[in-house]
């Protein structure tokens, strides 16, 4: 059934919810579901969890990725009063907005195009820790290729089209919520921007090429804590959700470059032959069923002006340059950590 089928039902509903046909179910999902609808909430994303988690190191990392994203990111900007994005599964929406404004998302990403659209609307994505979908994760690294390539193409397709859309509203309304939108666009464009710092400082090793301003920006210590945190941070999820023993040693292919095939599919992405979109089509599918838990980061870079006379100074620029992937992101983190008694 498709979404704009849903309203038109002889039986009236106050909200659809959707999930892809192999998904499980948290058996308190719709409760707290309920729970937010009933505080006013109309747009509501799910805890994206992994149904396969120890299945291969492949559906390991992007558990991983998962459960670090659902804290770091989704929790941590729910907490400051900032909207999410809708993942695909585990969505909630209100018939009211669907019968106000229709689906009207076609492209790769459907799910964050209709968050966009949303959002110039002035209406939030919210986040519900505690109502948790379990998804199937692809087990193959080819399988991982082909999603996240047509993830990277549908995410700058919406970033293209809505960006300067939220950035015009945003100002016009002075409202931080649309604005902070545009960050969730952005993610590709640090990808490339990482991607690059990362080869012109492999290259500056051997070759002192450019002027490097990392450390003119921040003091060093403050990069080696960033990247620190990239090893930090998925420890303390692991911890707070009891991981399993072998999600433990999947960390070890997370942290030592799962995330670099990125920047190459966000490069092979961004070109004027790709298409974006497909109308008419949807991939969601409504189902139900039950439990588990878990969350992603990411990186930033840029780089320092270092001496042909320090080494040291060159090894610290490469290393900083690849473990950071955007300082905002990295706010969320702390701002996610003081909000855990929450």
């Amino acid at each position: 059934m498709d979404v704009p089928e849903a309203v038109c039902l002889p039986k009236q509903y106050d909200a659809v919810v959707i999930f892809d046909a192999d998904n499980l179910v948290h058996l308190d999902f719709l409760m707290e579901i309920n729970n937010r609808y009933c505080k006013g909430e109309r747009l509501i994303q799910g805890y994206l969890d992994s149904k396969n988690p120890n299945d291969t190191w492949v559906s390991g990392v992007f558990a991983i990725s998962f459960w670090i994203i659902n804290h770091v990111w989704h929790l941590a900007k729910y907490n400051i009063g900032l909207s999410s994005v809708f993942g695909g599964t585990g969505m909630c929406i209100s018939t009211d907005i669907l019968k106000k404004y229709g689906w009207q998302a076609t492209c790769l990403t459907e799910d964050m195009e209709f968050t966009m659209k949303s959002l110039l609307e002035g209406i939030p994505t919210t986040w519900c820790h505690d109502a948790i979908v379990y998804d199937e994760k692809v087990v193959t690294f080819k399988q991982s290729w082909n999603q996240r390539k047509r993830w990277a193409q549908g995410h700058f397709d919406v970033a293209e089209r809505y960006i300067p859309k939220l950035l015009k509203e945003g100002i016009k309304r002075r409202d931080i919520v649309i604005l902070d939108g545009i960050i969730d666009l952005i993610q590709p464009y640090f990808l490339l921007i990482s991607a690059f710092f990362v080869i012109c400082s492999t290259i500056y090793s051997f070759v002192p090429f450019y002027t490097n301003v990392l450390y003119a920006l921040l003091p060093y210590e403050i990069w080696q804590v960033i990247g620190i945190g990239q090893y930090v941070i998925p420890a303390i999820i692991l911890f707070k959700i009891h991981a399993a023993p072998k999600s433990w040693f999947y960390t070890l292919f997370y942290t030592a470059g799962f995330p670099l095939p990125w920047p190459a599919l966000s490069i092979a992405m961004n070109t004027p032959g790709a298409t974006p979109c497909i109308p008419g089509t949807s991939a969601l599918t409504m189902c139900w069923c039950r439990k588990a838990q878990k969350w992603d980061p990411s990186r930033l870079s840029t780089p320092k002006r270092e001496t042909k006379t320090k080494p040291e100074a060159v090894q610290r620029c490469t290393a900083s340059s690849f473990w950071a992937r955007g300082a905002l992101q990295w706010y969320l983190c702390s701002l996610y950590l003081a909000n855990m008694v929450k």
